[in-house]
Formats: structure tokens, sequence, C-alpha cells
């Protein structure tokens, strides 16, 4: 597909019926519209995924990749883009008994304790609990000053695990039993408790692409993506801000959330209708609308589902294994009027029936990609909606295709920790890392060439 590629023809989205390119001819048409990707597994999510990411770094946006599943080649085609451009390229796996950024790292007390809130699902929900939940958030409150004083007060900066021993969390374990848990079992994630080590700030400041790995089966590893997302959204809103009062460089941010439910939180889901305004734009990708229930119990999965569909202005539907998500997907594409023929039919005194000669006309409608289509898709095969002036009908088919990437580059290379203390440790996982990926790319080299005898790809 990077064939197809050209930023001045416009952003390029996949190939039409006709095997010509489908391009967003107006720039604004990519960054000022969410993206919604729709798809059962493996029917070509993540392939689009890929050229939408390296579209999105060649203009320069800080692209964030939110993967909950340890994609397979996604890190090294990001990795082998960024190389390219010459940007800033940041691997973290969450994953990882390696201490890998600081976590609480350069925030204020309001912004610490609204990510704690929303990672923990402290949100109130209109119910009883909420008594319960108001207090928890006035515990959460009270450590993020602590947390933000005692980094303010130091050159350094302490990690979560640190200040969390500094605070004697356990003191407060019967009154505040469910964040004092929560925080418990992230102070025992090694990847986010780096001290002086460098914060999603820094790291988002600096450009490039930030590949962050997570877990969609561990509960604890969740509560972490969503506060990472919701971080994010802070980062844009405090840029965009800067840029207001002082005329400080605006920064494009790009999140290609992949299984957006394993990262959403209500904070996340009402900023759709805002962010844009702060140059930050969801890329998000959900297997159908019954997973959408999987969502914090803070969040409506209906209110979800109207936050994400209803603002996300440019679509790709894959296949969908689902009916309901199918003709959900299907009443999107719009409508178009159809004729019937209807064959009149008269019956004699017997009763047989006797087909007539005349034929009557009548128009009806009905969705332009119906439930069938939408159902049969092959893989790589999507349907492209976005109401756009230049654009002939609503939705079009769309074809995508993998990218290729030379097996040489490594992707999958942890960030380094700062502190001296983490050089050994952190020296000896890379080393561990790297031989786990030669032998891993040495194998697969080896499979190919058996094959092919020429191939030098990942696909």
């Amino acid at each position: 597909p990077l064939k197809f590629v050209d930023l001045k023809k416009g952003f390029f989205i996949g190939l039409d019926e006709q095997v010509k390119p489908i391009y967003l001819k107006d720039m604004d048409d990519w960054y000022k519209r969410h993206f919604l990707i729709v798809g059962a597994t493996r029917s070509g999510k993540g392939v689009a995924m890929q050229y939408l990411g390296i579209q999105s770094l060649m203009l320069g946006e800080t692209a964030v990749f939110l993967d909950p599943k340890g994609d397979k080649y996604m890190p090294h085609i990001f990795k082998d883009q960024c190389e390219k451009l010459g940007v800033p390229y940041i691997f973290i796996d969450l994953t990882q008994n390696v201490p890998q950024i600081n976590l609480i790292a350069e925030f204020n007390s309001r912004d610490l304790k609204n990510c704690l809130v929303e990672a923990f699902s402290q949100r109130e929900v209109g119910s009883e609990s909420d008594v319960y939940r108001k207090k928890e958030q006035e515990f959460l409150d009270s450590f993020a000053n602590f947390v933000t004083e005692q980094n303010n007060s130091k050159n350094s900066s302490k990690c979560l695990a640190e200040i969390s021993q500094d605070y004697d969390l356990n003191r407060y374990a019967d009154k505040y039993k469910s964040s004092i848990s929560d925080l418990n079992k992230l102070c025992n994630i090694a990847s986010i408790n780096a001290a002086n080590s460098k914060s999603l700030s820094e790291l988002i400041a600096n450009g490039g692409c930030i590949y962050i790995v997570g877990d969609l089966l561990d509960e604890t590893m969740k509560k972490i993506q969503r506060f990472i997302f919701c971080r994010i959204v802070q980062l844009a809103r405090n840029y965009s801000n800067a840029a207001d009062r002082n005329g400080a460089k605006e920064q494009n941010i790009t999140v290609f959330a992949d299984e957006l439910v394993a990262h959403i939180s209500r904070f996340v889901a009402e900023s759709y209708t805002v962010s844009l305004g702060w140059n930050l734009k969801i890329v998000s990708a959900v297997q159908d609308l019954k997973l959408l229930r999987g969502a914090p119990a803070d969040l409506d999965p209906e209110f979800l589902k109207g936050a994400v569909f209803g603002n996300s202005q440019n679509k790709l539907f894959y296949r969908a294994d689902d009916i309901d998500t199918a003709d959900f997907l299907s009443d999107m594409t719009g409508k178009i009027q159809i004729e019937e023929e209807q064959k009149i039919v008269t019956r004699n005194s017997l009763n047989s029936e006797k087909l007539d000669k005349q034929t009557r006309l009548t128009q009806s409608e009905r969705n332009y990609f119906d439930r069938n289509m939408i159902l049969n898709l092959k893989q790589f095969e999507a349907v492209f909606c976005s109401a756009l002036s230049y654009r002939s009908t609503i939705a079009s088919l769309c074809k995508t295709s993998p990218i290729k990437v030379n097996e040489a580059v490594n992707g999958k290379k942890l960030i380094e920790h700062a502190t001296n203390n983490s050089n050994t440790l952190n020296g000896e996982h890379h080393a561990i890392n790297n031989q786990s990926s030669k032998s891993t790319t040495s194998g697969h080299s080896q499979t190919q060439k058996t094959s092919s005898g020429k191939s030098d790809y990942l696909f």
C-alpha cells in the first residue's frame, strides 16, 4: 500500500472496487475527525492501522499506539518508519518486569487525582455506592497532593512504589480498601515504577512514536492502560491551552487504541466531543458492539457506543461475525432507492392461482451495504464510510493490505531506564530481549527461505 501513499493527493485509506486509491483529499478530514475501525478478529483491523500510523508519522504527528494484545508486526513497522523519518521511537512493554517509565512524574495534583479516579473506576454512577466512591475520591485527592509535593520538593522524581512507602498506604487499608488495593497492585508493576526516569509527558513532548504494550486479560494492566489514555488526553489539553495562552507550538497527537474497551474510561469517552479542538485524534478499533459491555462499571455501554460511533466521522467496517453488529454497521452505510417488480396473481373459481402478464413497479429503499454484505466481506476487505462533499456515496468498498518491513528492524527493544541503579538490570534484560528477538526472527527467516528462498520481509 505504500506506493499509493502520497500526501500531496491526500490521506490514503485503501483501494476501491475499480482498484483506484481512496483519499481524504482535504487534510482537515484527517486532522479534524476521529477514525473508527470495526471488525471481527483477523479481519484486517491491524492492517489498516499500519498505514494510517505511517502516514500520521509522515505528517509530523506524535503517534501513541496502545496495544493490549502484543501485536507481532506493528512495533517493527512503526520503528522502521521512525528511522526513515529520523524521529524518536519508544517501545514500552508494561508486562515486562523491568523498570521503564515513571508513571506519576510531572503531574499537578488535580490531573493525577483524575487519572487515578478514572483508572480505578471511582466515578459516581448514580447509586447508593456513590457514598463510598466519594470517600475513595477524597483519599485519592489527598494522596495525589502528597505525590506532587514530594516530587516538586526534590530535584529527583520518585516512583509510585517509593512514594506509597513514604505515605504508608497500608495504614488506610481498612478505611479505603478499594483504592489502597489498586495502588498496591500498581506498586508491584516494575515497568511503571522507574524512579528518576522518563514520564509520559516527556515522551510525548519529544514527538515520534510511543508504542505501549499492555495485557487485555490482566485487570491491573487494564487500570494502567486507562490511566495512560487519560494522561494523554490531559497532555493534549495542556498543550492546546499553552498554545492559546502564550503562543507555544501546537502538537498534533494521534492515539491508536486497539481493542478500545481495554483502555477507555468515562473521561476519555467524554473527551471524544472536545479533543479534536486540542489537536488530539483517536483511531480506535473494536470487534463488535457486545464487547462494549465490558467497559468499566462507571461507564454505560450505550453512552460509550454513542460517544465513539457518533463522534468518529471516518469509519472502516471489516467483516462482522455478530448479526446485531452487522445490522448496526449496515444502517450507517446510508440508503439507496430501489425498484421492486411485483407480479399480479389472480385466482379462478376453483381457487387456482394464475400469474398475470401485468407487472407493477414500486419504489422502496434498502441499506447501501446490507447485513449479508458485511457478514461476508473477505479478509482485508472493508467498507469505508465518510460523508464528504467530494465522495459520490457515503460508503464504498475499500481494500486494504499489510505493510512490508525488513526483518532486521527490531521494534521491541525496551525503553532504557534513566537511573544508574537500573542500568545493569536493563542491560541484562535488553540482552535477553534482543537474543529472544534474534532467535524469533532467525526462525521466521529460515521458514521463509525454505518456502521461497528469496523473502526478506515480515508481513
